[in-house]
């Protein structure tokens, strides 16, 4: 999984299969997909009812024909199937047909650092899937320290740490290329787990899992410590 930066700028498209968001990026355009990777199906028709901010509000509220699907697990593709139906309609119509237009349309997409050939080979089939001719799997570690504007191709080191949804990593970069990381089972659902737990033991409160991002992003920065305010 070795693409340069020269070969990353060639793509017209940049998508980004996280196991909590999707991104998607396009050339000229910009940012056009920032939603959760959830998609919800009709488990007795197989109707694709709702994906991305929609489908994780029905997490744990639905009847039981009704399934909460997240087709992406540690940044890896687990469902090719539903990652293709999720994308196509988080993309919509239109952006599809633009894309479409383009012969020789050249994907990018991140997948995690020391990810297996198989797990490599999914993310390539879901891409080509919605019509890329070439997709250039470039390392998450690298993509984040591209997108945070830090000097990766200089001969001097830069440590970029990347923590998701079920895993951190860790890498210290130089012209680049990594020159050394770790990856470790932690991200960012079990520190939402624990805070679900403090309140549910501490406090007597139950807070479901999709209220748990936005109460965090309420209370940063407003001085608040383990005692209280």
């Amino acid at each position: 999984m070795t693409v340069s930066l020269e070969q990353l700028r060639r793509c017209h498209v940049a998508v980004d299969l996280g196991a909590a968001r999707t991104r998607v990026f396009v050339k000229g355009v910009g940012l056009v997909v920032d939603e959760p990777s959830v998609a919800a199906v009709n488990t007795r028709t197989g109707a694709l009812i709702a994906v991305g901010e929609l489908a994780e509000k029905m997490t744990g509220r639905t009847p039981g024909y009704i399934r909460v699907a997240r087709p992406v697990s540690g940044g890896t593709v687990v469902d090719i199937d539903m990652a293709q139906r999720m994308l196509r309609h988080l993309l919509g119509e239109k952006l599809r047909r633009q894309l479409r237009r383009k012969p020789r349309l050249r994907a990018a997409a991140s997948t995690p650092h020391d990810s297996d050939p198989l797990a490599q080979r999914a993310t390539v089939e879901t891409l080509v899937g919605l019509g890329a001719r070439r997709v250039e799997l470039v390392d998450t570690l690298i993509a984040a320290a591209v997108g945070c504007g830090l000097p990766v191709e200089q001969p001097s080191a830069t440590m970029i740490m990347v923590c998701g949804a079920a895993t951190t990593q860790i890498a210290v970069l130089s012209l680049g290329s990594i020159v050394t990381a770790t990856r470790i089972p932690i991200g960012g659902n079990a520190i939402d787990n624990a805070v679900i737990q403090h309140l549910r033991h501490r406090h007597e409160l139950m807070l479901p899992s999709q209220s748990v991002r936005p109460l965090q992003l309420a209370l940063h920065g407003n001085g608040l410590t383990p005692q209280g305010p």
